[in-house]
């Protein structure tokens, strides 16, 4: 008797032994099927098929709903469509789950940045510069803003640090520039549209002058 409840036993547990391993399968085969919905995402953004990349990640994510990289990506769609409130919200989930995901802080800030919303694109790019401090784009970016509230001499400074970081920035030689002409600083303008490779605007140049991100 003793023998055959143990015997029992063991059939008992061998028999459940096929559903732990389905259940490990089917939450194997979900994420495989969401990095494959990422990767055709990641295609048809490279290719601009801006709708069929935006429902590839918006399905990845229904199958994993911590797919930081899919609410990068997803955020980057809506901002190619300038749907820059849209993209916000996918960028901030992705942050929400990965507090440390500088990329998604850098697309909020840029996002930010083309609503107008300047102190909140500083706090994400100064908290991009705080995790990843070798980032000239950062320092370009941040300066973007600063000089869109007025601040001239601290933008000229986080021009300056992202030339430092990478001394064939053009664009931060552009935005540079754009600042210095801003002060009245003609020469150290016309030296920095130079490097930039741009010539210097004249008095009659009718149109405005575009800060480069």
């Amino acid at each position: 008797m003793h023998k055959s409840l143990i015997a029992a036993a063991l059939l008992s547990l061998t028999l459940a032994v096929p559903s732990f391993a389905d259940e490990g399968v089917q939450i194997l085969d979900t994420q495989s099927k969401s990095e494959v919905l990422f990767e055709q995402g990641s295609g048809f953004l490279h290719d601009g098929k801006y709708e069929e990349a935006k429902m590839a990640f918006t399905e990845a994510i229904a199958l994993n709903p911590n797919y930081v990289e899919a609410y990068d990506n997803l955020g980057k769609v809506l901002m190619l469509q300038v749907k820059y409130d849209e993209a916000v919200i996918e960028f901030s989930k992705a942050i929400a789950i990965s507090s440390s995901d500088y990329t998604a802080y850098f697309n909020r800030g840029v996002a930010c940045n083309h609503l107008k919303k300047y102190d909140e694109a500083i706090h994400d790019i100064t908290e991009v510069i705080r995790l990843y401090p070798r980032n000239q784009a950062a320092y370009n970016l941040r300066g973007i803003a600063k000089f869109e509230q007025g601040k001239i001499d601290e933008a000229i400074i986080d021009y300056s640090k992202a030339i430092q970081l990478n001394p064939g920035y053009s664009k931060a030689y552009n935005n540079r520039a754009i600042a210095y002409l801003r002060q009245g600083k003609t020469a150290e303008a016309e030296r920095d549209f130079a490097k930039a490779g741009k010539p210097m605007p004249g008095l009659t140049d009718k149109q405005p002058i575009q800060c480069a991100f």
